[in-house]
Formats: structure tokens, sequence, C-alpha cells
């Protein structure tokens, strides 16, 4: 056995930080306690079959990615793993900080942003 055929959980970790997703909502959606992840990883387990799909189908991935680390469908990204887990703490560190922005500040930055993206959207 490859020794990352056993990193389930960890991946779950992973995609969950990555996504921004706390571990109790997940656990809480796909019906696991939140000891399960955390047992899943020092153990580094495999889950049953139910909670395997439920998994993928929850955070949009292969389960083949989750259960053996396949990387065929990520091939595709453009960014390592790495540096997409790093950017989406950037994102949630801005998205906290507008959310103590008064909601009539907070609007019009929004907004602008939208215009912003879209104009970068039209331009690819």
């Amino acid at each position: 056995m490859k020794n990352n055929e056993c990193d389930f959980w960890q991946r779950i970790d992973d995609e969950l930080e990555y996504r921004g997703i706390d571990r109790k909502v997940f656990a809480r959606d796909i019906g696991i306690s939140v000891n399960t992840i955390a047992s899943g990883i020092s153990r580094r387990s495999k889950p049953d079959v139910e909670i395997a799909l439920k998994s993928s189908k929850y955070l949009k991935v292969s389960l083949d990615y989750l259960l053996h680390g396949s990387k065929e469908q990520d091939e595709s990204l453009e960014e390592p793993k790495e540096y997409r887990i790093m950017h989406s703490r950037e994102f949630i560190s801005v998205y906290r900080q507008l959310e103590i922005i008064p909601e009539m500040t907070r609007e019009p930055i929004i907004k602008m942003i939208g215009e912003i993206s879209s104009k970068y959207e039209k331009s690819k």
C-alpha cells in the first residue's frame, strides 16, 4: 500500500480548510461526529463507503482523489494545492475585514469588486 493511500481524512481536512468550511459544519452535514475526522487523521484510517461517497459529493471532488490522492482531476488546475490554501486564507481574511465595515460602506466596496471581476472575465 502506498503511503498516501491512508490520508483520506487529511485530504478532507485540507479541502475543508481550502474552502473555508468548518469541520463541525461538514461533520453535521454528512452525519458524522467531529471526532471522526480528528481520529481518522491521527489513525490514518479510511471511512466506510457511505461516508466516502457523501464526502466526495459534498466537497465536489472525486472519490479517487479522497481515497488515493489521485491528482488526475487536479492536474487541470493552474495552482498547486499549497498556493490555493495560502490564498484561501487571504480571502477569508479579506472577508472578515469586510464584515466589520458598516453595511453602508461595505456595499459599494462589494459592488466595485463585482464590477472589476466582471470586466476581468470579459477580457479573458
